[in-house]
């Protein structure tokens, strides 16, 4: 009888350890939610701080992400940013979404204050349930009918409307929260979705250290370094608003020169 207890005891305990070893590995974005090592990928964090040395590859990733999508122009918000935060899943991450965006306000340079209500603001932060960012999508694509499934891996919604000479005039943010999309997860979009409204329509390669790369929702729980030196490139007041991306690639050039030599130099 004894014997019997102490094998499921260490099964338990092999359980447990196993358990708390695969969540580890998740967090650390070591393997897939299907239990798939991430030979390729592994340890992203590397990529990032490997990343933030190459001014040309930055360049390059910096005119993907500004000009992805069909996007023809240069845009940003210009004035503060007025943040509504709301939704009936808004419960439990206002706190979450401010320590973001005090974030963004320290990288844009933008003021940034919660307001009360959707009419004050310029960016709203909308946490909703699964029913809700169907309808959202399909409407974003101009689809009266929100039965079609969501884009796979989409738990997050950024609607931009940007005015002809590059101001974006406001913007939307909608997030899931429902089943297991909480915590991290939440966090994980709220990034993605936040550097789309700064004025980043386009996505990476899923290998690139970002918040917006796509297929992977946990390679961020905040921005990374790369995103970081993207927002403030965006945001430096050399790049001028509404230009094509000809003209803004010989802008950002000596901006993003300049962030890799102060990073260079914190290192060295």
């Amino acid at each position: 009888m004894i014997r019997n207890w102490v094998h499921v005891l260490a099964w338990l305990a092999i359980f447990g350890a196993t358990t708390l070893l695969g969540r580890w590995l998740f967090e650390q974005d070591l393997i897939d939610p299907d239990g798939a090592f991430r030979y390729r990928h592994a340890r992203p964090w590397i990529a990032d701080r490997k990343m933030v040395r190459d001014a040309d590859g930055l360049l390059q990733l910096f005119e993907a992400l500004a000009f992805g999508d069909g996007a023809q122009t240069l845009r940003r918000f210009d004035k503060p940013l007025r943040v509504f935060i709301g939704g009936p899943r808004a419960a439990g991450h206002e706190t979450t979404i401010m320590r973001a965006l005090e974030r963004v306000a320290t990288l844009t340079e933008l003021d940034v204050a919660r307001v009360q209500s959707a009419a004050e603001a310029n960016l709203e932060m909308l946490l909703v349930d699964h029913g809700q960012l169907r309808r959202a999508i399909a409407s974003s694509r101009g689809e009266a009918d929100p039965g079609r499934d969501p884009p796979l891996f989409a738990s997050g919604l950024a609607r931009v409307s940007p005015l002809p000479g590059g101001r974006i005039f406001g913007a939307v943010i909608a997030i899931e929260v429902e089943g297991s999309y909480v915590g991290r997860h939440v966090e994980a979009v709220l990034h993605h979705e936040l550097l789309h409204a700064l004025g980043f329509p386009g996505h990476p390669h899923p290998s690139f250290p970002s918040a917006l790369a796509q297929k992977r929702p946990r390679f961020a729980v905040r921005f990374t370094e790369t995103d970081e030196i993207m927002i403030r490139t965006l945001y430096d007041p050399r790049l001028p608003l509404g230009r094509d991306a000809r003209t803004t690639r010989d802008a950002a050039w000596p901006v993003i020169s300049e962030l890799v030599a102060v990073k260079l130099a914190r290192t060295d």
